[in-house]
């Protein structure tokens, strides 16, 4: 009878996942892990029998599986019971930081990356215009006596000096921020540096390009919000983290915002994303394909970035 349970029970929770698999809403969007969730994929001959049809079945499947965040979840709370530190590739270090690790690198590409930045660069400086190249080293490289000992990482300090071998203009703000690791620098649930650490980047940046930094005491101080739930917190399935604070520092100056030629605002900030889980797009409203600020110090300078979602904080700068 023991044995009769064991195997009633087993296909009894199949047939029950297997249902709500099958009559469960799909999303196509996940708040919790900030990315889009697979389709389910398009069956031909071909797909089949090259495989990539199963592949992306298998793919829809888990990104769709019922109760996906709590199986997540129960799964890392295990490997931690078990001694683990580490899920998905994010390390759960001191102080209540979630670090990501950076253990991977295309060489390859990098080497291309750099290619093309110098390509533009060289243009921008034939016209007689001041460049500069600001690589952000990672949590996992300013905060890493948080992590546990011997953990894999690539080092980050050798492609810096990559670039600068390959005469790009590069500003190394890896001294400035190590020099004051103790404080908030980086998100302990998200990868991207909070407004003091791009202060701290700012800094040394402005005496690169041998412009007076104003100094931090000049800054108003604004939090925004104090719940916030970054992607190392989601990629790691581990939710007894603390929420981090996101506070914008600025200097009260009148300008204006544009974003993509057409849609005006005010300030730097769009409070809207404040009331979604991931909160780091408040700043310069995310990604947009061009933002052009006008005003501010109003002092006959311009300023090109082309940048990432760090320089989003950089900016208010």
């Amino acid at each position: 009878m023991k044995s009769k349970a064991i195997v009633i029970t087993f296909c009894a929770l199949l047939l029950a996942l297997g249902s709500l698999f099958l009559c469960l809403p799909k999303a196509a969007f996940s708040e919790n892990e900030n990315r889009y969730l697979a389709a389910l994929p398009q069956f031909s001959g071909k797909a089949l029998f090259s495989g990539a049809y199963t592949a992306g079945l298998d793919t829809y499947v888990a990104d769709h599986f019922p109760l996906r965040d709590a199986w997540v979840s129960l799964k890392t709370y295990a490997d931690l019971a078990a001694g683990k530190r580490d899920s998905n590739g994010v390390y759960i270090a001191e102080d209540g930081y979630l670090i990501e690790m950076f253990t991977q690198l295309d060489s390859a590409r990098y080497a291309q990356n750099l290619a093309q930045v110098q390509s533009l660069l060289s243009q921008a400086e034939a016209s007689g215009i001041r460049t500069s190249l600001l690589l952000v080293p990672t949590a996992s490289y300013v905060l890493a006596d948080k992590l546990p000992a011997e953990t894999p990482e690539i080092q980050q300090q050798a492609l810096f000096r990559q670039a600068e071998a390959q005469g790009l203009p590069l500003v190394d703000v890896s001294a400035s921020l190590l020099a004051h690791e103790d404080e908030y620098l980086y998100y302990r649930t998200d990868h991207h540096w909070t407004s003091l650490g791009a202060y701290y980047a700012y800094g040394a940046w402005a005496e690169a390009a041998g412009l007076p930094a104003r100094s931090l005491e000049e800054y108003s101080q604004v939090l925004l919000s104090g719940d916030f739930y970054g992607t190392t917190f989601s990629k790691s399935g581990y939710y007894g983290a603390q929420p981090d604070e996101i506070t914008a520092m600025f200097v009260d100056l009148p300008y204006t915002v544009v974003y993509n030629g057409t849609q005006r605002a005010s300030s730097l900030y769009e409070p809207s994303h404040l009331a979604r889980k991931d909160k780091y797009p408040v700043f310069l409203n995310g990604n947009q394909p061009v933002t052009k600020i006008t005003g501010g110090a109003q002092n006959g300078r311009k300023l090109l970035i082309v940048k990432d979602s760090y320089a989003n904080t950089f900016a208010q700068f």
